[in-house]
């Protein structure tokens, strides 16, 4: 997929997704196709429908900004890292942080790993 990031604004083929306040430091889409991933200076995590262009889930946890994100082989989980240095993982469907780091990281910036 192609997309343009501008500011906090995301362009991929002609959809626009608006809703980050700050700029936007990771994007991740789903392996089925269906999702988006995207995080930002506003510590926030945001599931966007690529069908619709529709914002599905507004994830909120990270005490800092968020620039690391990958999904899980299926879809349904998402790992995210900023730099809080925290690591976290998110059941997509419910919003719940399932798995949470108890001590920090130095967070880089990540590849999408599927795990």
């Amino acid at each position: 997929k192609v997309c343009l990031l501008y500011g906090n604004i995301i362009l991929i083929l002609g959809s626009v997704f608006i809703g980050h306040k700050g700029s936007i430091m990771a994007l991740a889409f789903s392996p089925d196709g269906k999702y988006l991933a995207s995080a930002g200076e506003d510590r926030r995590v945001k599931i966007w429908d690529l069908a619709s262009s529709a914002l599905l889930k507004d994830l909120r946890g990270h005490n800092d900004i968020v620039q690391c994100l990958t999904w899980s082989r299926d879809s349904n989980l998402l790992v995210s890292g900023g730099l809080d240095g925290l690591v976290k993982l998110w059941d997509v469907q419910s919003c719940d942080i399932l798995e949470k780091s108890t001590e920090t990281y130095s967070i880089a910036p990540c590849t999408n790993i599927l795990i």
